[in-house]
């Protein structure tokens, strides 16, 4: 049973270490060796789960972030109430737990060597990417339809909207060291200030 335990918790065990290596080392430098001394594991089991280096940092990154959009996408189809709540709510609530979570140090990765290896990014942008832009297009759509929010390019155009997480990500990368950023109050401030300019109402929230 023991044994059994083991070998069913292995694929998860190696996912933990080749977080670790792709964060510590990069996506070029990450070794399979140093994943499977990280997992304790031979180095030809992580091939008995994960076909390549590619593959097993795909893994990673589902791992990372899969959760997180599954749940957005059920709460903003089961959302009844107005675009400002969901997005004042679960919304950025979201931003703030994947600023906090494993996949801001994948984020890193992507920045730094995403060029390099555009089958990552390619791969970062239908998985992660085009399912968070889709929840937006669609709430926007929403708002717009209702009356809520004025009719505006941010339907095709939802970047905006992750823009404050993307900024709260390259500052603390580059600055965070030599002047740390209120990430929640960026997040809320910026949001404000879009949705001032989308509201057909001027907002009564003010965050200071």
């Amino acid at each position: 049973m023991q044994r059994r335990r083991r070998k069913e918790s292995r694929p998860e065990e190696i996912l933990i270490a080749a977080l670790e290596e792709f964060a510590e080392n990069g996506y070029a430098a990450a070794r399979l060796d140093n994943v499977a001394r990280r997992a304790r594991v031979a180095k030809g089991t992580i091939y008995l789960y994960f076909a390549s280096k590619e593959k097993l940092f795909q893994a990673v990154v589902q791992q990372a972030v899969t959760p997180q959009l599954d749940e957005i996408e059920h709460l903003a189809q089961a959302h009844s109430g107005s675009v400002e709540d969901f997005l004042r709510g679960p919304f950025v609530m979201l931003q703030r737990q994947l600023l906090r979570s494993d996949l801001r140090r994948l984020l890193r990765v992507l920045l730094t060597e995403g060029l390099l290896f555009p089958e990552l990014t390619e791969f970062y942008y239908k998985e992660v990417v085009s399912r968070g832009l889709a929840v937006i297009r669609t709430l926007i759509a929403q708002g717009v339809e209702t009356g809520e929010l004025r009719e505006t390019s941010l339907v095709d155009l939802p970047q905006p909207l992750i823009a404050g997480a993307l900024v709260a990500l390259l500052w603390e990368s580059l600055f965070g060291r030599l002047h740390p950023l209120d990430s929640d109050r960026l997040l809320e401030t910026h949001l404000s200030v879009i949705l001032d300019g989308l509201k057909t109402r001027p907002s009564s929230v003010t965050y200071h």
